[in-house]
């Protein structure tokens, strides 16, 4: 939320707006900037397992994965950035979204890499009964549980892959040849432009210059009984509300 409403910012000095392409900008930085956030504070909560002071946990995260995560969020920013050159009316339709992603992605880093990390290093005193500290039990249970997933199960099995790695490897290879084979296959259809149900029927007809308007006319007597025959086909002849035919448009 932080990041996200920090960007505002950007957005008004933008002269931008919250509009469809914007959330739509939002909702593909949601797991980017999450994952910023959960590297840095799991490499902190890590260094104060360690028996690190809050404060000493605090900078040493930081440290070791402000290069990590400052080439990620760049990596990102560099893949935006060629949208805010695209020409014409689709480029100025779209120009928001890069312009809300890249903000949103610096926003996220500073806050990452400095209000988060204070956060965490802040030290709670003890003995508190507030209503909040009572409902912590769930929280803890869960930590316990992914604890126990992690140091029962995920663990051992990463160290049979790490000593297997080359098995590893062919069986990853493996799959991605199967699922490539099933593509290929005819199993799975590709379509760079999928198919859309409309209830609207548009005919362009362009033809050769200098063809005479009597030409026109004749070829659009033509296609006005073929639009009404694609309705009646479709069983909506008595939604058909007008048929517009203009030439020389």
């Amino acid at each position: 939320p932080v990041s996200i409403i920090g960007s505002f910012l950007f957005i008004y000095a933008l002269g931008g707006s919250i509009n469809m392409i914007s959330l739509f900008a939002f909702i593909i930085t949601l797991g980017i900037i999450v994952d910023d956030a959960i590297v840095v504070g799991e490499n902190i909560h890590h260094k104060r397992q360690q028996g690190l002071p809050p404060l000493r946990a605090y900078i040493e995260g930081v440290r070791e994965m402000a290069a990590p995560v400052f080439v990620a969020v760049a990596t990102n920013v560099i893949a935006f950035i060629p949208l805010l050159f695209v020409p014409g009316s689709t480029g100025r339709f779209f120009a928001i979204m890069p312009a809300v992603v890249i903000a949103v992605f610096v926003v996220s880093l500073l806050e990452s890499l400095f209000v988060l990390p204070a956060h965490l290093a802040y030290k709670k005193n003890g003995g508190s009964t507030s209503i909040l500290s009572r409902m912590n039990w769930l929280p803890n249970k869960c930590d316990r549980l992914l604890e126990r997933f992690i140091l029962g199960f995920f663990s051992p099995l990463l160290r049979k892959i790490i000593q297997h790695r080359y098995l590893t490897t062919v069986v990853a290879l493996a799959v991605l040849i199967v699922a490539y084979a099933y593509w290929d296959a005819g199993w799975i259809n590709f379509s760079f432009r999928p198919k859309i149900q409309t209830d609207r029927v548009d005919a362009e007809i362009v033809l050769p210059y200098g063809s005479s308007f009597d030409d026109v006319r004749r070829i659009a007597k033509i296609i006005e009984p073929a639009g009404t025959r694609t309705v009646e086909q479709n069983g909506a002849r008595d939604s058909l509300v007008v048929l517009i035919t203009d030439p020389g448009k």
